[in-house]
Parts: C-alpha cells; sequence; structure tokens
C-alpha cells in the first residue's frame, strides 16, 4: 500500500480499540459520476482517498480514480492476493520461523494482514497507518474489522518505531514495510535511523520484508542491506517492484526457496506459481541490475 502524507498523530499503543470510533466520524462518502465509468466510484470528501468497482474487483486509490492501485480485492474470492507483490511476500514470510507477532507499515486495504490471518491464525498483528480515512475504507469496503489478533494504529511509521525504544527490544516475529506517499517511499522511513529501529523490534528469528518500488530501490537497498546480516531480494513479475528481505541470521538458499515454494503450489490452483516467483530469489549483495 502506498500512504498518503498527513501530520505525525500517534494515539499509543492503548488505542487500537479505540481507533475504531475516531475515524467512523471522518469525511462523508459520496458517489461521483464519471464518463465512461459502469461502476460506481467513492471518494471521501476533502480527501484523495478512491475506492473504485471494475468487473470483479475492488481497488484502492489515491490522488483520481484512474490512479496507481494501493490494494485490489477480488470481490469473488477476497482471500485471493490480489496485489502482485503480495505473492512475494507471502512466499518470503514462510522463512520467518514461528509467527507470534507481526508488524505492518503501511495498512491500505489490508490485503496482507487477511492474509496472514488465515496462514497464521495465533499471531497478534499490529498495523500502522498514517490516514484515517484509509483505515474507514478498509473497515467499509475490504472487509477489515479489529479484534485482539489485529490491532490498528492510527500512527505514522517512524513516530511508532520511536515510541517503541522505550520498551524491550525484539517484539515481532515478522515485520512488512509498505507505506509510500504518493509513488515513494516517505523519506523519514527511508533513514538509517527508521531501518535500526525496524531491526531493533525484530527477533533474533525473524524477517523484516520491504516492498520496494523501481525509483526507491537505488537508495534504499543499500542502506537496507547494510542494516542486516543477511538480504535477499525477490522480483515482483507484474511489475518493477522487489520484495527485499532482511535477517539477523542466514537466509534460505535460492533452492530452499523453490522447495517450499514447490509445496505451496501443490496446494491449490493459482493464475500464478509461486515457483516461478522463487526462481527470482537472490542476495542483496550480488551485483545485478535491479
Amino acid at each position: 500500500m502506498k500512504a498518503v502524507s498527513a501530520t505525525h498523530t500517534l494515539l499509543g499503543l492503548v488505542a487500537a480499540f479505540v481507533l475504531q470510533f475516531q475515524v467512523s466520524t471522518g469525511g462523508e462518502l459520496r458517489s461521483i459520476e464519471a464518463q465512461g465509468q459502469e461502476q460506481p466510484i467513492y471518494r471521501y470528501k476533502s480527501s484523495s482517498v478512491y475506492v473504485v468497482d471494475e468487473g470483479k474487483h475492488r481497488y484502492l486509490r489515491f490522488g483520481n480514480p484512474k490512479g496507481t492501485d494501493q490494494s485490489i480485492l477480488d470481490l469473488e474470492n477476497p482471500d485471493r492476493l490480489a496485489m502482485p507483490y503480495l505473492r512475494p511476500a507471502a512466499l518470503a514470510a514462510e522463512f520467518a520461523g514461528q509467527v507470534r507477532n507481526v508488524l505492518i507499515i503501511g495498512f491500505g486495504g489490508g490485503g496482507f494482514s487477511r492474509y496472514l490471518r488465515r496462514r497464521f491464525p495465533e499471531a497478534v498483528i499490529d498495523a500502522v497507518e498514517i490516514d484515517a480515512e484509509v483505515i474507514k475504507v478498509a473497515r467499509l469496503f475490504f472487509g477489515i474489522s479489529q479484534d485482539p489478533y489485529l490491532r490498528i494504529y492510527l500512527a505514522d511509521g517512524a513516530t511508532y518505531l520511536e515510541e517503541l525504544l522505550t520498551l524491550p527490544e525484539g517484539r515481532y516475529d515478522l515485520i512488512f514495510l509498505d507505506a509510500y506517499d504518493g509513488d515513494h517511499i516517505p523519506t523519514p522511513l527511508t533513514t538509517d535511523r527508521f531501518l535500526t529501529n525496524v531491526r531493533a523490534q525484530l527477533r533474533d528469528h525473524g524477517l523484516v520484508i520491504a516492498n520496494v518500488g523501481k525509483d526507491d530501490l537505488a537508495l534504499y537497498r543499500p542502506r537496507f542491506e547494510n542494516i542486516y546480516e543477511a538480504c535477499a531480494q525477490l522480483r515482483v513479475w507484474q511489475d518493477e517492484n522487489r520484495i527485499l528481505v532482511g535477517s539477523k541470521m542466514q537466509l534460505p538458499s535460492r533452492q530452499d526457496v523453490i522447495l517450499q515454494a514447490n509445496a505451496m503450489d501443490t496446494q491449490g490452483s493459482s493464475e500464478f506459481l509461486y515457483t516461478t516467483i522463487a526462481r527470482t530469489w537472490k542476495s542483496c549483495r550480488i551485483p545485478a541490475h535491479p
């Protein structure tokens, strides 16, 4: 998900279940007429958050109703990973060991949290999203609801991690970084300090997974790989994003990733193969064209 800019707002760790009442007082939804658009388009007043239905899919977009897809929901099969970059992220998550606690920075329509709830049903997910209207849209149009296993915080990701510095380190087994400001990762979320704070909250066996667009890769990847003892990447076939994977410990070999992908492919039919994704696994430290 590509998060829009907003004033840094941190509700605090105890505010997760209060949030759903606060965001419900946000902007009023209205339908917008669009030439040639057969399905309804919804937008929050005084915001750039759009929900668009096209065929069997529902899209979250920012800026305009034809903008970049931030989240996609398959209305006929909500559990399907419709956003292409979530598929390599799902493959990488298999190597996070015992997943008990997850942090997601950049929530969007909640597609990855939906997947993780199904894959790791006992895990507690903390999701951080900077835009209250995006959270409300996720609840109203993407079927996301909070409970003891999914806690959503209205906060800036960098500020949230700064707050955690006052608590014991190593809170999470899996951390997924997916916050954007338009087409770029927000500058505060690309700094050495932010990435160091992310690492501090990672358990020794855990993984950090980052969705990185092509325009940010040259700057972001060297900083990311310098923070972690091991770093790998997966290619997103349908676009030019890369999924970066960081760990304090040794990462699996390409062959191990392919074996895991084979096992995932045998579990059901899909329009894509995890094995194809797995074959793009390579160390960040191997010189290669992005």
